[in-house]
């Protein structure tokens, strides 16, 4: 059996009331905080487990320089990070999918491959620091009006120095 999915089946965005029903209710009362916790993320689907139909990711600079410059002083929105730290100095870029509620999302890039503040020598490198939020993402269409259900997404909200840990790998 092969099951294709058309969107030539004539669908409308739900209601705000709509959307809100299509929501799961119990998930209200918890405190964002809370998706951090494994048990919880995994109770809901994640993004790679929606059909890629519904999954429409643009991104577009928001803020901060793209460039990595070795000046030694980055602003990271307010705040002077000197020389003297390891750091990784960001920009923002905005993910947009108008298949998901809220559809725009803010994601913190690192700007430099290794962090600053280091000697050349270093193996130290720049990661993102994440955070998962629940979103409502667009599943299928019922009765003519688009489904949403609640999805775990990961969200990139800064970014920090870590070693790389070199492993020598014994021949025999």
């Amino acid at each position: 059996m092969i099951l294709v999915i058309s969107h030539a089946e004539e669908c409308v965005e739900p209601s705000d009331e709509e959307l809100r029903h299509q929501q799961n209710d119990e998930a209200d009362d918890i405190h964002w905080s809370f998706w951090m916790l494994p048990e919880m993320k995994d109770m809901i689907p994640q993004l790679n487990e929606i059909n890629e139909t519904f999954i429409q990711i643009k991104y577009r600079h928001l803020y901060g320089s793209r460039k990595c410059e070795s000046s030694g002083t980055y602003d990271f929105g307010g705040s002077i990070f000197s020389h003297g730290y390891k750091s990784c100095p960001v920009y923002f870029e905005l993910q947009h999918d108008s298949n998901r509620r809220p559809t725009n999302i803010v994601h913190a890039r690192y700007r430099c491959e290794r962090c600053q503040g280091t000697t050349k020598l270093s193996l130290d490198r720049c990661r993102p620091v994440s955070t998962y939020t629940r979103v409502l993402r667009k599943t299928g269409c019922e009765n003519g009006v688009y489904k949403y259900e609640p999805v775990m997404e990961e969200i990139p909200i800064a970014c920090t120095c870590l070693p790389t840990i070199a492993v020598k790998v014994a021949s025999s």
